[in-house]
């Protein structure tokens, strides 16, 4: 019987399984262009400091540990530059343990200092975010470029179903005459209507902005 091809993440997956780390790419791969006006430090850039910090990763591995202030657990993320560890404290970790989940992105504010056990940089997270919550809080538009391809029933058919939202969306219509572009509401944006919209216009013609 056949069986089904991997997907990437399920390649990439499987590969640290079974050899410890990300072999063929990075999880992180897919988000970081769309991530890079907003997340400015990569985790091999991260500094001690006061003020708190945005960081993403994939969530490399989680251990609890039983401390003089309670149990806090400990994340290492990953983003291809470095792995972090992060300290979540039980409140929190409480609140939020549904966002932590194996190979997947996982956003934190926190405060940066330097673990001095290892020598590397620790962050205490303050919060924890989902890609969905951050986009949600953090996106200011979802620009759609169109060269000539335009079919606005096949437009309205993709964003109805995710619309209102909080996220305003605006089409950049190009042919070789001139230049138009316009806002068409709001709508809340998924990885389902991205992924639609992707595979309709490309890739380098769907960019959420920050």
């Amino acid at each position: 019987a056949s069986v089904p091809r991997w997907s990437d993440g399920e390649l990439l997956q499987h590969e640290k399984a079974a050899v410890g780390f990300y072999l063929s790419g990075h999880p992180f791969d897919p988000y970081r262009s769309e991530l890079a006006t907003l997340v400015r430090r990569s985790l091999s850039e991260i500094k001690a400091q006061q003020e708190p910090v945005l960081l993403a990763g994939i969530v490399y591995s989680v251990r609890v540990q039983q401390t003089r202030r309670g149990r806090m657990s400990i994340v290492t993320l990953d983003d291809g530059s470095a792995k972090i560890e992060v300290v979540v404290f039980n409140e929190i970790w409480e609140n939020h343990r549904h966002l932590v989940k194996g190979d997947q992105l996982l956003f934190v504010q926190g405060r940066a200092s330097e673990d001095q056990f290892s020598g590397g940089m620790r962050v205490t997270a303050d919060q924890l975010f989902d890609l969905a919550k951050i986009r949600d809080e953090y996106a200011r538009e979802l620009r759609l470029s169109f060269n000539g391809q335009a079919d606005a029933a096949r437009l309205a058919q993709m964003i109805k179903p995710h619309m209102p939202g909080s996220c305003p969306v605006r089409i950049a219509y190009r042919n070789r005459d001139a230049l138009c572009e316009m806002e068409i509401g709001s709508a809340k944006i998924s990885e389902a209507l991205l992924a639609s919209l992707t595979q309709w216009l490309s890739a380098e013609n769907v960019q959420v902005r920050y």
